[in-house]
């Protein structure tokens, strides 16, 4: 009894030890991955860095210096970093500030202050780019 009472013991705290290490309860799916390897803390091997800005009315209203995987697109790192609505690539809202088709108010960006004609799930960021989105009306 004595020796079943000891293993069910030692079975126990080594559950309870695995349980809180490693990744909190996380599952190691893709989607964890994704949003680990994008930071705007601490850069990490193989990470690169990019500022990324929001302009509206002609104000910047939210604006970070981001760290991401090299070779990774636009959407994705824009995805981990602020909140972001899209359609098939399209970007429909950033940070609650939603695209207008009623009143022609959409989101443009560019990246080191030249026009991009691509989608941002297209677009691979470069070290040190800068990216500015900007809602306008057209």
């Amino acid at each position: 009894m004595k020796q079943i009472l000891a293993g069910s013991i030692v079975i126990a705290g080594l559950l309870m030890i695995s349980g809180c290490s490693g990744n909190s309860g996380m599952t190691a799916d893709s989607t964890t991955e994704d949003t680990r390897q994008f930071s705007s803390g601490k850069v990490e091997e193989n990470q690169i860095t990019a500022l990324i800005s929001l302009v509206k009315d002609g104000e910047e209203v939210a604006g970070r210096e981001v760290s991401f995987k090299e070779g990774s697109d636009l959407m994705m790192v824009l995805k981990a970093n602020y909140e972001v609505a899209e359609d098939s690539g399209m970007i429909q809202a950033i940070d609650g500030i939603e695209q207008n088709a009623d009143e022609g108010c959409y989101w443009t960006y560019t990246i080191n202050e030249e026009m991009v004609n691509t989608g941002a799930n297209e677009t691979i960021l470069k070290d040190g780019d800068k990216v500015v989105f900007t809602y306008a009306k057209f």
